[in-house]
């Protein structure tokens, strides 16, 4: 869906309505979503994550304790395939409580070395209907592929948690490299940890 089309077609509020009631359906990383939890040793693209197949629908999860931190994943395409990324954090504290320039930022490389930097535009409540978990999506970018392996970094700006929803549905998952899926629990220690207390309990 491109956002920029719609506005100029369209008014504002019913863009409002219809844009944000898509995006949020899609962006939010589901019980239809591959978790993989993102560490201290995914800063690197070219030894984090990586998705085989960049249309299956998976759930990046990240945490990091100070500002400037990065995590990284990258996601593999063939041409004319759909990218489409989205960024949320819990809409708990400490992350409802950010300014915009304390939220977490995505930069994405093309397999050209084309540079896209994506910053939060958005704060749309949206609710996890398996959990129950709340979180505000912050952005929502859909490109067409050219065939190669992007690389997604996210840059913190405070002590925070996020999520990164990509993909489509697909009724096959074609796997994960350089890291393993995450269980049930573990994203629900992500959800209910926050950074602050994380870091006193890891040290």
């Amino acid at each position: 869906m491109n956002i920029a089309k719609l506005v100029s077609a369209r008014s504002a509020a019913v863009v409002a309505a219809t844009a944000m009631a898509s995006i949020a359906a899609m962006a939010l990383p589901a019980a239809a979503h591959t978790p993989v939890i993102l560490t201290a040793q995914d800063q690197v693209p070219w030894v984090a994550p990586l998705v085989v197949d960049g249309t299956d629908p998976m759930g990046l999860y990240g945490v990091v304790d100070h500002a400037g931190e990065v995590r990284s994943a990258q996601l593999h395409f063939t041409a004319g395939q759909e990218v489409n990324i989205a960024l949320v954090i819990p809409d708990e504290a400490p992350e409802n409580t950010l300014t915009a320039a304390q939220l977490p930022t995505v930069t994405l490389i093309d397999p050209q070395l084309h540079v896209t930097q994506l910053t939060p535009a958005l704060r749309v409540p949206i609710t996890d209907g398996d959990s129950g978990n709340h979180f505000l999506l912050l952005l929502s970018y859909d490109a067409t592929a050219v065939s190669g392996t992007y690389s997604v970094i996210v840059s913190s700006h405070a002590a925070e948690r996020f999520a990164l929803s990509t993909g489509i549905e697909s009724e096959e998952f074609h796997g994960v490299l350089r890291a393993t899926v995450a269980t049930e629990d573990a994203v629900e220690d992500w959800y209910t940890t926050p950074p602050a207390v994380r870091n006193h309990y890891h040290g």
